[in-house]
């Protein structure tokens, strides 16, 4: 196998042969698929997956929050492997950001990793032109830190797209108590 996804609770994998397919590892765990639906923009669908390692603590039909894109049934790998494919890995749908030509970028949280100067921050996606970022200031913050998360941000989804931010005393959580760094409107609708 030459690249890999996996689960941090260690209930599921898909591995991807020499051959270009990805692959459940079907002794690892079942992965179900869930389609999304209302969306905006066509995207794949949420993996759901029972865990078959963990006999002390077992996960079972756990959504964990990615999503795939199924590959077509008929399709045949010269590997030989039956085991069921996937067509792509897309990541986590509230890190998804449309843009005007087609892609979809993920993981923008490291565009904040290494700010000393901010406590919070969330990046709102109104539409594939503008994005909101939300910012909870350190009182180390400055205008150059403004500058520098906005050169980031437009170095990955392009210089067209219109930045405003917004400076705000707290970002609210999910109901799960947890702070989503991204958020798309396109992908809500």
């Amino acid at each position: 196998m030459v690249d890999t996804y996996g689960a941090g609770e260690h209930i599921c994998n898909i591995s991807r042969c020499p051959d270009g397919r990805y692959y459940e590892d079907m002794e690892i765990g079942i992965i179900e698929y869930e389609p999304i639906e209302n969306r905006a923009i066509e995207i794949g669908e949420n993996i759901i997956a029972t865990g078959l390692i963990d006999q002390a603590m077992p996960l079972l039909r756990y959504k964990i929050g990615d999503v795939v894109t199924l590959a077509d049934k008929d399709e045949k790998c010269p590997c030989g492997r039956a085991a069921r494919t996937v067509g792509r890995i897309d990541g986590r749908i509230e890190d998804c950001i449309p843009t005007q030509d087609g892609r979809r970028i993920g993981r923008l949280a490291y565009v904040f990793a290494d700010m000393v100067s901010v406590y919070e921050s969330q990046i709102v996606q109104e539409s594939t032109d503008h994005l909101r970022l939300l910012v909870v200031k350190a009182a180390a913050y400055t205008d150059r830190d403004e500058k520098m998360f906005e050169k980031r941000i437009l170095d990955i989804v392009g210089s067209d797209v219109k930045i405003t931010f917004e400076y705000v005393s707290s970002i609210p959580r999910e109901k799960n108590g947890k702070l989503r760094t991204v958020i798309s409107k396109l992908n809500e609708r």
